[in-house]
């Protein structure tokens, strides 16, 4: 589809710059190329093998709409505080990062306050007892850090 209307662009472009030729040619030359390398670049990646972890809606202390920092990329989708871990899963728009993050709230060491590009406090991040660090984007990131802290002090 990206093709097409990258090709209608083109043409359109063309047509008032250059002949009529010139413009079918590269509108056909662009969605032929374009067609496929937007097709491969969206769904070359997709994980259509990873399945969530099933939540017992019982034991979820709170959640909300969460974007946690993967590979460098924030992707969005639902945080979760049970009775025992932390569970992070991807919304259905994020097809290409699709993935889910849980860890046990015994293993966290340390939970603080997290700036966006150093500059936006806008979120939370917790370093486990293996030292690693996931950062997470949240709405009412106060609340987020006292629940997580209080889970994880008894």
């Amino acid at each position: 589809m990206s093709g097409l209307i990258f090709g209608l662009i083109v043409w359109i472009y063309c047509m008032q710059t250059a002949k009529t030729e010139i413009a079918t040619f590269l509108s056909v030359f662009c969605v032929l190329v374009f067609s496929p390398i937007a097709y491969f670049k969206v769904f070359w990646g997709i994980k259509d093998e990873i399945s969530f972890k099933e939540i017992n809606k019982t034991n979820i202390k709170y959640s909300s709409r969460a974007n946690h920092i993967y590979n460098g990329i924030s992707v969005g989708g639902n945080l979760y505080l049970t009775n025992n871990e932390l569970i992070f899963q991807t919304n259905l728009i994020n097809f290409t990062q699709k993935h889910e993050f849980l860890v046990n709230l015994t293993e966290i060491k340390i939970v603080s306050y997290y700036k966006t590009l150093g500059i936006i406090e806008n979120g939370i991040q917790i370093e486990s007892e293996t030292n690693i660090v996931e950062k997470f984007i949240v709405p009412q990131k106060e609340k987020w850090l006292n629940l997580i802290k209080k889970e994880i002090s008894g």
